[in-house]
């Protein structure tokens, strides 16, 4: 499946419906084959929002996962959903394929403990070229940016809207365990792992990616890329973990 097409929804005679009305049906039945006659709407509704959230963290474990042990690389591929494929099989999301491997960004501090070479990327005189990251953080970027805040988002927006019974924190929470759960069994050395769990889960803002101004002040001045900008947003996980730490206390 496209994964842009997990951030929308397809509405016909004013009711809408959404991919993983498909999934989690298939995926219900598939467990219960005494209810292989029901539809979704027919499945008890605690048990639909269960499998819609397990549907979920386990598209955020897949998709993460994936990002994550990219970064620890050295290297961020193109993280939003229309340059991904996203692999299902059984009813659960299995593997990634990527695309656009000409704008992949990266760190070569990284890259070079990997005993990664240098791409030695080119670009033509005077073209400022924004694959190089001279740190960490701008490598973390694009996790942040277009994983999260772009492609995260829309399909948690999607889920919300299509399936009311569940809150929008409660998939950023979701998303938020996946992190923490690859933090710990990813193999990063000490001084990633504690970058990124800064720059994900502990600082307060994030960076996002800004289009109508860098365009306009863009003018006649040539680029390698798109134009774009960076501005500051809420860190979507601040809340969810200040509502987390309220319910321990």
């Amino acid at each position: 499946l496209p994964m842009a097409s997990l951030g929308m929804l397809v509405y016909k005679q004013g009711v809408s419906h959404h991919i993983f009305d498909g999934i989690v049906q298939e995926g219900i039945h598939s467990t219960n084959q005494n209810s292989s006659q029901d539809s979704i709407q027919e499945v008890a509704p605690q048990n639909k929002k269960t499998a819609v959230i397990a549907c979920f963290k386990n598209l955020c474990d897949v998709f993460l996962g994936t990002m994550l042990r990219c970064l620890r690389l050295g290297f961020a591929p193109e993280m939003h959903g229309q340059n991904i494929v996203i692999v299902l099989k059984d009813n659960r999301f299995t593997s990634l394929l990527l695309r656009d491997h000409d704008s992949v960004r990266i760190h070569l501090p990284w890259l070079a403990r990997q005993q990664i070479s240098d791409p030695e990327y080119l670009s033509p005189p005077d073209f400022k070229n924004r694959l190089y990251r001279e740190t960490p953080q701008a490598l973390i970027f694009y996790l942040q940016s277009l994983g999260l805040l772009v492609n995260i988002r829309a399909i948690i927006e999607s889920l919300v809207e299509h399936y009311h019974h569940i809150n929008e924190d409660t998939l950023w929470h979701e998303a938020m365990t996946s992190i923490e759960e690859s933090l710990v069994t990813i193999n990063f050395d000490d001084d990633q792992r504690q970058v990124l769990r800064d720059e994900l889960l502990n600082n307060s803002h994030y960076p996002h990616k800004t289009l109508l101004l860098p365009v306009i002040a863009r003018g006649s001045d040539p680029h390698g890329s798109m134009p774009a900008g960076e501005s500051k947003t809420i860190n979507p996980f601040k809340r969810v973990k200040k509502i987390a730490s309220q319910l321990t206390n």
